[in-house]
């Protein structure tokens, strides 16, 4: 298919863009529906706290392994993980043992506050740059101000560019 073929399939002759009008017509048919619907995102946009929530949420695995979310520390076998990860898991995806550690250690474990005090800091800045907005003298100084990178192990999740 060529370029012009493509665009044409995508657009149409009108210009409006398919994907966006099923979209709509989803949302417009959850709406008389009553149904909640999520619109799937098909750009990454940097948001300060995914939605797996690791300030307030955690995963433990059947192994008692305590995870922010699940999606660091998957249910895969050992081998798999390893090949997937690159050993970040091992130092920064787990943050302790329940059935090792009292669950009050591990939550309060530096490593694991350390890892949420990067969402504090990057929720701090969005709601910064967020009421900038309102008030216009801020609006220069926050141009070209960006969130401050997520933990290491999250630099590469979906999850973190809101997809």
């Amino acid at each position: 298919m060529s370029g012009r073929k493509k665009i044409e399939y995508l657009y149409g002759k009108s210009g409006e863009n398919k994907y966006e009008k099923i979209v709509k017509q989803a949302e417009a048919n959850a709406r008389a529906l009553k149904i909640r619907l999520k619109r799937p995102s098909l750009s990454a946009i940097d948001i300060p706290v995914c939605e797996e929530n690791p300030l307030g949420n955690l995963y433990i695995s059947a192994e008692g392994e305590v995870s922010p979310c699940v999606y660091l520390y998957p249910p895969l076998l050992p081998l798999l993980t390893n090949l997937l990860w690159e050993g970040i898991l091992d130092r920064e995806g787990k943050f302790g043992n329940i059935f090792r550690d009292s669950f009050s250690t591990v939550w309060s474990c530096n490593n694991y506050e350390a890892f949420r005090n990067r969402f504090v800091e990057r929720e701090k800045e969005f709601k910064e740059l967020y009421f900038s907005l309102w008030d216009s003298p801020r609006i220069k100084g926050a141009q070209g101000k960006v969130l401050p990178n997520p933990p290491e192990p999250c630099k590469t999740c979906h999850k973190i560019l809101g997809i």
